[in-house]
């Protein structure tokens, strides 16, 4: 038996819809061809010139048979038929002519109805500018200087053959000057302290290559560059501002703004409160006072006499020693760099020291011998007596006998208000 090969080559192998491809047949003992070219039609040719009338993927196959009936199949081979070839209906763009110069304008190619597929996209603005390339339909440009131009397009097939061009006449002229004003958030009446300056074109403005600010107020002036600034208005008062806005075109009139600002006072400070800790103290004990404050201080003064005359530099801390008795008042007045001032007064109970004390004198005899407390500070509310001999007492004016003369240590603790104090002496016995 005779065994065939089945082999063939096609050229070319994408094509648009109505062109030709020839199929080669180069099989190997051959008698006999079947060919399916993918789109409902065939062929017994040995190799067939075939017309493909639509678009589409196509898939081509090759059966052969030997004198001896023997069978062999090659393919699919893929043919591809574009729809047909690139076509452009003309340019659109952005803006109503005439353009203005130094102003970014949108143009877009409009692919005509009959187009085939479109791949990539080439511009030329005719100002000598490089030509811009892209796959996608729409470009940006911005013409330099005024004048007429011819802007052209032509589309890429995805067979890489061109449109025929397309072009669109260009006139540019001088953009209007600028015209700005100074935005709503910048207020007419603050406090002193840090303002944002904000710039805004407004609807019709050429284009601005520079922001400038001056700010004045008498002959003092600041300025600052920026389509937004920060001034921090330290003082009081009433100030300009004024805003200049640049064309990037020679000869235009500059856009100009501006207003005045009224700087007010800032909130005085004010002490909302003050803390002493502790509160209740004894003579002598240290006080911490802590208030809480808003608005900006520059000094404190602190008047601890509790006349609200006394007033001595000090801290945002408060520290004091009472060395006198009583409720103690304690002033604080904070006062900013404008004069503005708050004062606010608490009171601090400080208890007496105490003191222990006693004096003894003898009785009807020498051994017996009379206590007096003479402690002082807070009336005592306890008495502990150790008279040297082993006994003790927890009367205020105790009375004791001694069963042998000679000296004894007599302590005596006293208890006042919180407070514990002792004393001791010696005491002879005769």
């Amino acid at each position: 038996r005779l065994q065939p090969t089945a082999a063939f080559v096609a050229s070319p192998m994408a094509i648009r819809a109505g062109q030709a491809v020839q199929f080669t047949d180069t099989s190997v003992n051959a008698a006999s061809w079947s060919w399916d070219f993918g789109d409902t039609t065939t062929s017994t040719l040995s190799s067939p010139l075939h017309t493909y009338r639509t678009a589409g993927r196509f898939e081509v196959t090759l059966t052969v048979r030997s004198v001896t009936g023997d069978e062999a199949t090659f393919g699919p081979v893929v043919i591809n038929v574009d729809p047909g070839p690139p076509l452009l209906a003309g340019i659109a763009i952005d803006r109503v002519l005439p353009l203005n110069a130094l102003t970014p304008v949108g143009f877009s190619a409009v692919a005509a109805a009959s187009s085939g597929p479109i791949v990539a996209y080439e511009i030329d603005f005719g100002d000598g500018s490089a030509v811009q390339t892209g796959t996608t339909p729409t470009f940006t440009h911005t013409f330099a200087a005024n004048g007429a131009y011819t802007v052209t397009m032509r589309a890429r097939g995805a067979l890489g053959d061109f449109s025929p061009p397309v072009t669109r006449a260009i006139t540019v002229v001088d953009p209007p000057s600028p015209r700005v004003a100074i935005a709503a958030t910048v207020p007419a009446t603050a406090p002193v302290g840090p303002v944002a300056l904000v710039g805004v074109a407004v609807p019709g403005s050429g284009p601005i290559s520079a922001w400038s600010w001056t700010v004045r107020r008498g002959i003092e002036a600041w300025s600052y560059m920026g389509q937004t600034a920060v001034h921090p208005f330290t003082e009081p008062g009433v100030y300009s501002i004024e805003l200049t806005a640049t064309s990037p075109v020679p000869g235009l009139a500059p856009g100009t703004a501006s207003r005045s600002i009224t700087i007010t006072l800032p909130p005085p400070p004010t002490i909302q409160s003050l803390v002493a800790q502790p509160s209740t103290v004894i003579q002598g004990q240290p006080v911490s006072f802590t208030p809480t404050v808003t608005g900006v201080v520059t000094t404190w003064e602190w008047d601890y006499q509790g006349g609200g005359t006394g007033y001595v530099a000090g801290g945002p801390i408060g520290s004091h020693a009472f060395a006198s008795a009583g409720v103690q008042r304690v002033y604080l007045r904070v006062t900013d760099r404008f004069g503005q001032s708050d004062a606010r007064f608490v009171d601090v109970n400080v208890q007496p020291l105490l003191v222990a004390d006693f004096t003894n004198a003898a009785t009807a005899t020498p051994q017996q011998i009379a206590f007096t407390d003479t402690s002082s500070g807070p009336a005592a509310t306890a008495w502990a007596w150790d008279f040297g001999d082993g006994n003790e007492s927890f009367a205020p004016n105790p009375t004791h006998t001694y069963a042998a003369p000679g000296p004894y240590e007599v302590t005596l603790v006293v208890t006042a208000g919180g407070q514990v104090q002792r004393a001791t002496k010696t005491v002879v016995v005769s």
